[in-house]
């Protein structure tokens, strides 16, 4: 049995053999998001058994593929890649796993581990950074929105396949002069060297950008820093997530947690992949919505009212959270919070609503990899769908052109019921959260981290990237059911084999995990923490 007194070397200080086990998992996640990088960018090469495994594991999921022969050169490069990231993630949240225990079973004190997950956070972003975004292209549209943020254009008012048809002679005559000249300047801008690949990978070119203004800041100041480069963006928005790692641990701190549950965020495979990796800038919003609960939580409401309305400019998700904070803002707090978002949004508006177009056809026409959503939309559709439906139409765009034209027709059937439904239940969600006090403040916070889960479970679009909305507040009130997530999110890439769902994936996400939250639910004590985990959560002491 070890002794429960600490082992010192001769000068009093803790023996550097107890770091060892946190090390050895940081070393390990390490060469782990190195071979992430290493297999979006080698051609045809593989690592020392990484073709066997990689094959073994393609005569499963590649036994469907028309031409697929047995040999990883008969399918696509994206389907190995994959695999890969596949491999990526099962290996990595194993070590990830061993690293959460490692530092709560390390004998360091508790600021010498805490100092160790920092750093190693800062390593594993470091390293994630250079490393091409796999599996994804969303960052081609961040780096042209920035582009155009910074020339003095607004991102909002053109979809890139009007520029690039202003840029082939297509329907010129159908814009005023104003807008002529806009064009004009946005079509050389994107026939330059940097922007030019860019702009032909945007994926739904026919929507305006969606992203709200304080990320078009963040997109701007990446190509104020380096035109087209998509490793300048990844360094602001790991930057963003370091920012999330401390935030997260003042939080803690401020609760009364163990600071050492910082490593579940830190050090997340998830994370690292989604953010660091590949660019998503989910942390801006993350980070602004943990300075608001810390500012609201000492009592400054005007700075968190504001630091809130920053974090829903960056992703409109945190107005959710407004009538859980109204209380805490009071009314200095909620004038900061909308002058905040308003003047966020003025420099935008002279388009008018126009500016809106991408989150309308967002809002109207995403559904993927969703729970809880999928599942009520499959249950309604014997119920709902019929040959006549009634229609109502929603036109998205103000241009008549084929070309560009993009509008939803919103019929009455299982999607729109189970829409409507979603926002029913999220909504009495939001209604007793706001309504119900007490707990203190882990009981605020958990209110909070709530009626985020309620919006991941309930969203029609769950990509992984949005468990980083949800993630910290797992870390605060310690969750299996999003333990459970951190790994399965990943199954989303599977998708893209066949570009349908296989039919084990969605199942192997969410199943598990309702099961794991009701154990979550059963484990919780409204009288002690509002909404929070009756598990033991540590204290906050970094001795």
């Amino acid at each position: 049995m070890p002794s429960d007194k600490l082992e010192t070397n001769g000068s009093g200080e803790p023996c550097l053999r107890h770091a060892w086990p946190l090390a050895i998992c940081c070393a390990a996640l390490l060469l782990l998001v190195c071979y992430l990088g290493h297999a979006a960018v080698k051609g045809g090469s593989y690592l020392p058994g990484e073709e066997a495994v990689v094959g073994a594991l393609g005569r499963m999921l590649f036994a469907g593929k028309p031409r697929y022969d047995g040999s990883l050169a008969s399918v696509a490069r994206q389907d190995v890649l994959i695999v890969q990231t596949g491999l990526f993630f099962f290996l990595g949240s194993l070590i990830w796993a061993a690293a959460v225990r490692a530092a709560f079973t390390s004998r360091l004190p508790n600021r010498a581990v805490v100092g160790a997950i920092l750093g190693g956070a800062v390593l594993l972003r470091a390293v994630a950074v250079p490393a091409i975004p796999v599996l994804e292209t969303d960052h081609h549209r961040y780096v042209w929105d920035g582009a155009v943020t910074w020339a003095g254009l607004n991102p909002f008012q053109f979809a890139p396949v009007e520029v690039a048809n202003w840029a082939k002679g297509k329907n010129r005559e159908m814009y005023p002069p104003v807008e002529q000249e806009r064009l004009e300047r946005l079509a050389r801008l994107a026939a330059t060297p940097e922007l030019e690949d860019h702009v032909r990978r945007i994926n739904h070119p026919n929507i305006p950008t969606l992203y709200p203004p304080a990320a078009q800041a963040m997109f701007a100041a990446a190509s104020a820093i380096a035109p087209g480069s998509v490793t300048a963006l990844k360094v602001l928005v790991a930057t963003a997530d370091l920012g999330v790692c401390v935030l997260l641990g003042l939080l803690l701190a401020r609760l009364g947690r163990d600071p050492r549950w910082i490593v579940a965020y830190a050090w997340c495979p998830l994370v690292l992949k989604e953010y660091a990796a590949t660019g998503h800038y989910d942390p801006l919003a993350v980070a602004g919505t943990l300075a608001a609960l810390l500012l609201a939580l000492r009592g400054k409401g005007v700075a968190a009212g504001a630091a809130l309305a920053g974090a829903a400019l960056s992703k409109l998700y945190p107005l959710l959270l407004l009538p859980v904070f109204a209380r805490r803002l009071r009314g200095a707090g909620l004038a900061a919070f909308f002058a905040i978002l308003f003047l966020g949004y003025l420099p935008f508006l002279r388009i008018g609503l126009r500016a809106f177009d991408g989150l309308v056809a967002f809002g109207t026409s995403w559904e993927f990899n969703s729970g809880l959503f999928a599942a009520g939309e499959a249950a309604l559709k014997p119920l709902v769908d019929r040959k006549d439906p009634v229609l109502f139409s929603f036109i998205v765009s103000r241009k008549a052109s084929q070309d560009y034209l993009f509008f939803t027709e919103q019929t009455l059937d299982a999607f729109l019921c189970t829409k409507l439904l979603a926002a029913l239940a999220l909504g009495l969600v939001i209604v007793l959260t706001a309504r119900k006090d007490g707990g203190g403040e882990a009981g605020f916070v958990a209110r909070c981290g709530a009626i985020m889960a309620a919006l991941f479970f309930l969203s029609p679009v769950a990509d992984p990237w949005y468990f980083g909305w949800v993630a910290p507040f797992a870390c605060v009130f310690p969750s299996a059911a999003a333990a459970w997530l951190a790994w399965s999110m990943s199954l989303y890439y599977f998708y893209f084999l066949t570009w349908s769902y296989p039919s084990w994936t969605r199942p192997l996400e969410y199943l598990p995990c309702c099961a794991l939250l009701l154990l979550d639910l059963s484990r919780w004590n409204p009288n002690k923490t509002g909404w929070g985990c009756t598990g033991n959560p540590g204290h906050a002491s970094l001795e």
